[in-house]
């Protein structure tokens, strides 16, 4: 171990002092800075001047504790890999964990017979995979393999110079059920795209991965088989989606390309977002400030969407999508109510949206307007910040009891500070919630203001919460 990093932090743990990262793009930085901000308390991150061109034998390597080095350096003829064997080469330097946007065996391999102390692909790391594997590194112990799949950290897939995306390894699990898909995806064919994966599977839709032919642009294709759905409905809430999402421009609602019909086939090509959607990115455990930057977010969202005189009806975390760790949009408006147009696409007696986030006056069968989708984010917001629903049952009777007549809940101590915000979107009368989005975008503005909580702002700076939510 370097011995500059001859330290432990207040937990017993290993802490890194000063790493380089070489990363033309700064993503990798970026990423260092976000477990920082969780794991490591003083750490300096230096990233590399490209402009000196390779580190030479007479470069300065004293008080690095560790390099951070990406494999595609979006050079002409230079590679990670290159690097790595010369800065491997010269005394003194210290440990290298490669990563690597398309992992391979034979790229594993060969960074190991290069001298790299680990190997991540990109696709692959959470920030405790990567904590532990840095302080594995520092403290000498052999290689574990940190190759092992876990979910994907939201942003961490990368376009090249080109602008194409790097689609991530499937896992074991992923890949044994692809070998078992419905047949039928190979034989999709849309003219104007190249099918690449499956990304999700639904009763009436399935989303698609797919890169437009003659170019590098990579577009979700939302498809839907036309005959022989139960629903006799379905294709029209399926183009009332294109309908909708063409009317909403807006930064954080999801960008729509076209839509289209091939043979038996109705489509939707829309924006890839390669950061997952919320319900993974919960799981991972979110910051209570990123937790109230998401919400300014889908507040600024709901703001256009009402303003159309839409009602989402079905926002849950799985229909929030992350371009990257700080930024989201909405998606799947596919049973959205166009209260101008009074379409009457809602099945008789039944209830739309997920349980977990479904409005008390939804479960009465009252008409839903757009305080439906406050409750919604409401429901969302509580788990952003709990890691669970604010209402959890065993049977759907009992879940629907609950929305309608239990308690709102109480958020744990440390976090009472937003419980304003919690009340004021799980009220059960609509007439008690945030009766617009500016009213919720002043609400979570006071919250920051109260909390004080710091966060990695869009723009990767370190800010006060207060400062990143003006309008």
């Amino acid at each position: 171990m370097n011995k500059n990093s001859d330290s432990t932090n207040a937990s017993g743990r290993i802490e890194p002092h000063k790493l380089m990262v070489i990363d033309p793009s700064g993503e990798i930085r970026d990423f260092v800075r976000y477990c920082a901000a969780r794991a490591w308390a003083n750490l300096i991150i230096t990233p590399y001047d490209f402009a000196k061109g390779r580190p030479g034998p007479d470069f300065n390597w004293e008080g690095f504790d560790l390099i951070l080095l990406e494999q595609r350096l979006n050079i002409p003829t230079e590679l990670g890999l290159t690097w790595l064997k010369e800065i491997r080469a010269q005394p003194g330097t210290p440990p290298v964990i490669m990563l690597v946007g398309a992992p391979s065996d034979d790229l594993r391999r060969d960074a190991k017979r290069a001298g790299a102390a680990a190997f991540l692909g990109k696709d692959e790391v959470t920030p405790n995979v990567f904590v532990r594997c840095v302080e594995r590194v520092l403290s000498g112990a052999p290689s574990t393999g940190e190759t092992a799949r876990v979910p994907v950290l939201p942003g961490l897939v990368r376009g090249d110079a080109t602008g194409t995306l790097f689609v991530p390894t499937r896992s074991a699990e992923a890949a044994a059920q692809g070998a078992n898909a419905n047949e039928s995806d190979k034989e999709i064919e849309i003219s104007g795209y190249v099918i690449q994966r499956l990304l999700a599977r639904g009763n009436i839709a399935s989303v698609y991965l797919a890169r437009g032919t003659g170019d590098t642009q990579t577009v979700a294709l939302k498809i839907m088989r036309l005959g022989g759905h139960a629903d006799p409905q379905a294709l029209q809430r399926f183009m009332q989606e294109y309908q909708l999402i063409r009317r909403l421009q807006h930064p954080h609602v999801i960008a729509i390309h076209e839509r289209g019909f091939s043979v038996d086939m109705a489509y939707i090509a829309m924006e890839y977002c390669a950061g997952g959607d919320l319900k993974s990115r919960i799981r991972q455990g979110i910051s209570p400030a990123q937790a109230l930057d998401y919400m300014r977010q889908i507040a600024l969202a709901l703001k256009t969407v009402h303003a159309c005189g839409i009602v989402h009806r079905d926002l849950k975390p799985a229909n929030v999508l992350l371009r990257d760790p700080y930024s989201l949009v909405l998606t799947d408006f596919g049973i959205a109510k166009d209260l101008e147009a009074n379409l009457r696409l809602t099945m008789v007696n039944s209830i739309l949206g997920s349980l977990y986030y479904v409005s008390p006056e939804s479960i009465r069968h009252d008409k839903p307007d757009h305080r439906s989708d406050f409750y919604a984010v409401g429901a969302i917001f509580y788990q952003m910040l709990t890691g669970i629903p604010p209402y959890k049952a065993t049977t759907v009777t009992a879940m629907l009891e609950a929305h309608a007549n239990a308690p709102i809940p109480r958020l744990p101590a440390p976090l009472a500070v937003a419980q304003s915000l919690i009340d004021g979107l799980l009220a059960k009368d609509p007439d008690d919630r945030f009766q617009s989005a500016d009213d919720l975008l002043d609400g979570i503005a006071w919250i920051a203001k109260q909390s004080g909580w710091v966060q990695l702002t869009p723009d990767r700076a370190v800010t006060s919460l207060a400062a990143a939510t003006a309008r």
